[in-house]
């Protein structure tokens, strides 16, 4: 690494240069991947907590698998209740709602399932609500809410949880009936069946042939917990937008990274070709300008890193932000290796190096 950090120490300006770019490359990544995730959490963080190990909808022919299409039916919801054990299964229930209190209302994402089945589903007639849907209302535990006619109490206020969106309000399975009613709207039994959630009994786990068995004779389709969020029309629609961004964006920094160690290694050909010329094997020019770049590229993305780590507690309090090991660790370590895969291009140059042409070049 001798001519290497030589090299930085003199070439300050070209350094400080790459340096930068480097640096607004990696923040501008993972800032992209922060602002994704929290997209992504505003979308799916209800059905993550639920945890289900598979979940079970049933479209009509020729639709689209999405929760706003599914309905289950009891028949359904009955047939896979006898072969997976009622404690199993669970039917969920969501539907938007209007929550009103006479001064102020919120839409709310209304998730239901059967009292009992999870410590945030209420006793029927009440409604547990997020931290957020609450301060906004202005209510309390004991208040009450107007919801399409029906006074409902506020059972208690929990952490924010959060579908298509929108801020969740955890109801039970009988109180989301009695909704539909009043509200003359279609959605069945349940929009989809939850297989081994949280807190249910997964002991008498289907078998890959039992779920085939029961989607083909109930019409149904069942998905992984990870595959069946994309049924989720908003989270399918900008999780594939942002990532072929930061893809996108990946591939340029790669490209641009290229070019600028590319060009640096072509204003050194005279220092490359004296030191082939006085002995030096081109492996070890090479592992040194790898170095050089590794340096480069560190320092850089640990800059990025920082601005985001920094920015992001601001960004946070104003749009979804999510900051985790994924943004902060794993993003800068693909940024490092895609720069390393840009860089590979000047050594190249190097090896290609002739000494005697490279300085008879020079001196002409």
């Amino acid at each position: 690494m001798f001519l290497a950090i030589r090299d930085l120490r003199f070439a300050k300006g070209r350094f400080g240069l790459i340096v930068a770019v480097v640096s607004l490359m990696t923040f501008l990544v993972t800032f992209l991947a922060g602002l994704t995730g929290g997209l992504a959490m505003q979308n799916i963080s209800a059905m993550l907590s639920l945890n289900p190990d598979k979940v079970v909808l049933s479209v009509d022919e020729g639709e689209q698998e999405e929760f706003s299409n599914s309905e289950i039916t009891k028949e359904q919801f009955d047939a896979w209740a006898a072969k997976a054990g009622a404690n199993a299964v669970t039917p969920l229930g969501i539907s938007s709602a209007l929550l009103d209190t006479g001064e102020k209302t919120e839409s709310v994402v209304l998730m239901a399932e059967p009292t009992g089945t999870d410590e945030r589903v209420p006793e029927a007639g009440k409604l547990v609500l997020g931290e957020t849907t609450a301060e906004s209302l202005g209510v309390q535990a004991g208040d009450t809410v107007d919801v399409a006619g029906e006074r409902l109490a506020v059972d208690r206020v929990i952490k924010d949880e959060f579908h298509s969106h929108r801020p969740v309000a955890f109801a039970s399975l009988d109180t989301w009936h009695d909704f539909l009613e009043r509200t003359h709207q279609p959605g069945g039994y349940a929009t989809v069946i939850l297989v081994g959630a949280e807190g249910a009994d997964a002991s008498s786990a289907l078998t890959d042939d039992d779920i085939t068995a029961l989607d083909r004779d109930q019409s149904t389709t069942t998905k992984s917990l990870l595959p069946s969020l994309l049924a989720i029309g908003s989270f399918r629609s900008e999780i594939g937008s942002l990532a072929m961004m930061i893809a996108l964006l990946v591939l340029i920094s790669t490209l641009v990274i290229g070019v600028f160690f590319l060009v640096w290694s072509m204003q050194r050909q005279r220092d490359i070709a004296v030191l082939k010329a006085i002995g030096a094997r081109t492996g070890w020019l090479a592992g040194d300008s790898l170095w050089q770049a590794l340096i480069v590229l560190g320092i850089g993305s640990l800059i990025g890193v920082g601005l985001t780590a920094g920015l992001g507690v601001l960004a946070a309090n104003a749009m979804p932000f999510v900051m985790n090991a994924l943004t902060l660790v794993g993003v800068p370590i693909l940024m490092l290796l895609a720069g390393l895969v840009g860089s590979l291009v000047s050594v190249r140059t190097i090896t290609k190096v002739d000494p005697t042409k490279a300085l008879q070049a020079s001196a002409a």
